[in-house]
């Protein structure tokens, strides 16, 4: 049953902006590299410390924003970039976009609270995902288990422990 009138599956207006512009930015680099013609590479490509150097920016921001991250055009602003041009450096080093480093960095967190003691709605909201079921999508995808069966798991263990 639907009782949000939305698909499931589907963000709300405004949830999850960076994931949002991330997907638009890839499509259309695909359609761009897909029907471009292709001539010489220019020669102001970054090298690869470049890109290293550009996904640790990111990576400190978007976990220092961890609850509210910045958009890729306010990140790229701030590093003098295009989105293009972030969002390629990113990807070249780290091997995802942005947003999904987000949403793995935030299952890590969300992981760690889980384990001591918090429910995972607290978890969600404490790490910056919109709600319990936009942590579940997530923590199932990263880790292959709700986050209620991880804590249980997790306490359940913990009981197991003998105390010496």
């Amino acid at each position: 049953m639907r009782r949000c009138g939305r698909p499931h599956g589907a963000l709300r207006l405004g949830e999850d902006r960076l994931e949002g512009e991330s997907r638009l930015l890839e499509v259309l680099g695909a359609l761009v590299r897909r029907h471009a013609v292709h001539g010489p590479r220019a020669a102001t490509r970054r090298g690869r410390s470049d890109a290293d150097r550009i996904a640790r920016q990111v990576a400190t921001r978007l976990s220092d924003e961890l609850t509210a991250p910045p958009t890729l055009a306010e990140m790229a602003a701030d590093l003098e970039l295009s989105r293009y041009q972030l969002l390629r450096a990113f990807r070249d080093a780290v091997g995802m976009p942005p947003y999904a480093w987000l949403a793995q960095h935030r299952v890590t967190r969300a992981r760690t609270l889980l384990e001591v003691g918090y429910r995972p709605a607290e978890a969600a909201t404490l790490v910056g995902f919109a709600d319990q079921a936009h942590l579940t999508r997530w923590f199932r995808r990263v880790l292959g288990v709700t986050p209620g069966a991880y804590r249980n798991s997790v306490q359940d263990s913990a009981v197991r422990r003998p105390a010496f």
